[in-house]
C-alpha cells in the first residue's frame, strides 16, 4: 500500500523528468478536448454567450448582470478573445479548450503538493484527461472550464499556505480565490472547504484563512451591488434558474456520475461510481494512521462541502441551484481521491500497475464512446443539414418554437454565408408560411397541442418528420406545406 510521499518521485535531481511529465500531461489532456472542440454545434447557452460578448463592454456587463447567475471574469476574457481570433467555431471554443488543457498541469501540481505518489499522480492525470464533465465543458463557451481550473489552483495554493508560515502564500491564495469567485459564485464553496480544513486540521492558520476568505468573497461586493441595481430596474429574481427543481437524495450522485461515468448504461455507471467510492473509503481508513499520508481530508472536504451547501440550499432555499456543472470544481479533487485509492489498494507490481492504469482509463473510454455516439448535445446541425438537403431553396424558412432552438439555428444560418435560410421563433399556431420546417425541443415543447397536430388543424400537410436524439435535449422537426 503506497500512502506516503513520492520519495524519489519528485526529487530536485529529476527536473528533466518533471518537464517531460508535464508535456505528457498536457498532451493527454489535449487529445479528447481537441477531438470534442467542434464535435457539437453551438447550443442555446453558448449562443447567448456569443450574443452578449458580441456587444460593447458596457452592454455585455449589463447583460450578465441581468442574467444574475454568472460573474463576468470568463466572459471578459472571451470578449477580448473574440477581438483577436477569427469568428469560427474552432477558434471561439479554443479558449475554454486551452483552459481545460491547462487543468492537467495544475492537477499534477495539486497531486505533488498533496503528497501523492508519482503513480497516484499519473493515475489522476489519466482520470482527469478522460473525465466526461471536464472534457465536455472544455468545449463550451461558458465559465465552467475556468471554474474547474481555478478550483485546482486554489486548493494547491491553500496547501502551500497551510504548510508555510509566511505571507507570500496567503497573498497568492487570496488572489486566486478572488479570481475564483469572479468566475462563478459556487467558487465560494471551495473557499468554504478550505476554511473547514483550517478549522479542523490547521488551526494555527485559521485566522489567516478567515481573513483571506473574507477578502475574496467581499471582492464581489461591487458586482453584487450592480446586479442588485439592475434587478431593481428589470424586476427579475433569478429567473434563469427557475426551471431547476429541488434535488432528491439520488441526485447526489450527479457529480460523480458526470466525472467518472458517462457510458450508455446507467447501471454500469452506478457500479463504477459506487466501486470508486468504496475504494476511496477503504483507502482513507487504511491511511488514517500513516505518518505522511496524502491530504485526503482536504480533498474530501473540497468534494463534500460544496455538494452539501448546494444541496441544502436547493432543498431549503428559495431557488434550487443544483446542477452538476455548477459543481465542476469538485471533479478534480474527487478524481485525485479515486487515483489515490487505486494506487493505495493496487499492489506496486507490474500487474498491479497495469490494472490500476486500466481502471484509470475507464472515464476516457466512456467519454470516447459518448463522443462517438454524438448525443451529448442537441444536434441542431443535423436538423439544418436535413432541411438543406430536402429544400435546397434558401427561401424555405426554418421556424422554431422557442429561443432555445431558435438561437442555435440562427447562428448556423449566419455562418452559412450568402443565401442563408431565414430563421424565426414563432408559435406553431401563428405560422403563415406556405411551407417550411418547424423545430422544437421534445423536453420543452410549445404549449398546447403538439406542433404536428396544430399544422394539420390549420390545413397544412406534414410531409416529413425527423427526430434527433440527444442525452440532454432531443430535437424534433417536421416539414409542413399547404396543399396545392
Amino acid at each position: 500500500m503506497s500512502t506516503g510521499t513520492a520519495a524519489g518521485g519528485y526529487g530536485s535531481g529529476r527536473r528533466g523528468n518533471a518537464r517531460v511529465a508535464l508535456v505528457v500531461v498536457l498532451a493527454a489532456f489535449a487529445v479528447l478536448r481537441l477531438v470534442a472542440l467542434t464535435r457539437y454545434p453551438l447550443w442555446t447557452d453558448e449562443t447567448w454567450t456569443l450574443d452578449s460578448t458580441g456587444a460593447d463592454l458596457r452592454r455585455m456587463l449589463r447583460a450578465f448582470a441581468d442574467d444574475q447567475t454568472h460573474p463576468p471574469l470568463f466572459y471578459l476574457a472571451l470578449w477580448v478573445w473574440r477581438r483577436i481570433v477569427p469568428e469560427t467555431l474552432a477558434w471561439l471554443r479554443l479558449l475554454p479548450c486551452l483552459i481545460g488543457i491547462a487543468t492537467g498541469g495544475t492537477l499534477l501540481a495539486l497531486a505533488r503538493r498533496a503528497h501523492f505518489t508519482a503513480r497516484a499522480a499519473a493515475l489522476a492525470v489519466i482520470l482527469g484527461a478522460g473525465s466526461g464533465i471536464l472534457v465536455a465543458y472544455s468545449a463550451e463557451l461558458r465559465s465552467y472550464a475556468l471554474l474547474a481550473l481555478l478550483g485546482v489552483v486554489s486548493l494547491t495554493a491553500w496547501l502551500r499556505t497551510r504548510e508555510g508560515t509566511g505571507r507570500e502564500g496567503l497573498t497568492v491564495l487570496t488572489a486566486v480565490n478572488i479570481l475564483l469567485v469572479w468566475t462563478h459564485y459556487f467558487g465560494a464553496f471551495i473557499i468554504a472547504a478550505e476554511w473547514c480544513d483550517a478549522a479542523l486540521r490547521k488551526r494555527s492558520r485559521l485566522v489567516a484563512m478567515t481573513m483571506s476568505a473574507a477578502i475574496s468573497v467581499a471582492s464581489l461586493a461591487p458586482w453584487a451591488a450592480y446586479v442588485a441595481h439592475r434587478a431593481g430596474i428589470t424586476g427579475t429574481r433569478l429567473e434563469m434558474v427557475a426551471w431547476l427543481k429541488p434535488p432528491r437524495a439520488a441526485d447526489l450522485l450527479d457529480v460523480p456520475l458526470a466525472a467518472i461515468g458517462g457510458s450508455p448504461w446507467l447501471a454500469l455507471d452506478l457500479v463504477v461510481v459506487v466501486a470508486a467510492g468504496a475504494a476511496v473509503a477503504l483507502w482513507a481508513w487504511r491511511s488514517r494512521h500513516a505518518r505522511e499520508a496524502p491530504a485526503i481530508g482536504l480533498l474530501a472536504l473540497a468534494v463534500l462541502v460544496p455538494c452539501a451547501i448546494a444541496y441544502v440550499e436547493s432543498v431549503l432555499g428559495p431557488k434550487a441551484m443544483w446542477l452538476d456543472r455548477y459543481l465542476i470544481a469538485t471533479a478534480p479533487p474527487m478524481l485525485l481521491l479515486v487515483a489515490g485509492a487505486v494506487d493505495g489498494l493496487a499492489p506496486c507490481t507490474t500487474r498491479g500497475t497495469a490494472l490500476a492504469a486500466a481502471v484509470a482509463l475507464v472515464p476516457a473510454g466512456f467519454t470516447a464512446t459518448s463522443l462517438e455516439r454524438g448525443r451529448e448535445r442537441p444536434r441542431f446541425d443535423l436538423v439544418w443539414a436535413t432541411a438543406a438537403a430536402r429544400d435546397p431553396d434558401p427561401r424555405v424558412p426554418v421556424l422554431a418554437g422557442d429561443a432555445t432552438e431558435g438561437r442555435p439555428l440562427l447562428y448556423i444560418s449566419r455562418m452559412s454565408g450568402a443565401g442563408r435560410r431565414p430563421v424565426t421563433v414563432v408559435p406553431p399556431g401563428d405560422v403563415r408560411a406556405d411551407s417550411g420546417w418547424y423545430v422544437w425541443s421534445e423536453a420543452h415543447p410549445p404549449t398546447g397541442w403538439p406542433p404536428p397536430a396544430v399544422f394539420i388543424r390549420d390545413g397544412y400537410r406534414i410531409t416529413e418528420t425527423i427526430g434527433i436524439p440527444a442525452a440532454r435535449d432531443s430535437i424534433a422537426a417536421v416539414r409542413f406545406a399547404r396543399p396545392r
